[in-house]
């Protein structure tokens, strides 16, 4: 019995959280366009590559005036499909 319990819950680990899903990825998109156009740029394109089901790599590309200029951001998925996330 407490054998079952025990894959249970490495079972319930690995499965209660299963990171980003596209939802997520859209929302976080529409997130950082959002961010970015408060501060005055105009957002060309956000792209985003999952290095693993918590870890988002991606780019802001920008434009402000005559400037063009690509950030490199990241978001990170913690407990209760919380992220936080950072553009450089």
């Amino acid at each position: 019995m407490m054998k079952h319990v025990r894959l249970l819950l490495v079972f319930c680990v690995l499965c209660c959280n299963p990171g980003f899903q596209q939802e997520d990825i859209e929302i976080l998109k529409r997130t950082l366009r959002a961010e970015f156009e408060k501060q005055g740029f105009t957002v060309s394109e956000v792209t985003f590559i999952k290095e693993s089901s918590t870890k988002l790599t991606g780019i802001a590309k920008l434009r402000m005036g005559e400037i063009d200029a690509i950030a490199s951001c990241t978001a990170t998925m913690g407990e209760n499909s919380q992220y936080i996330w950072k553009c450089d």
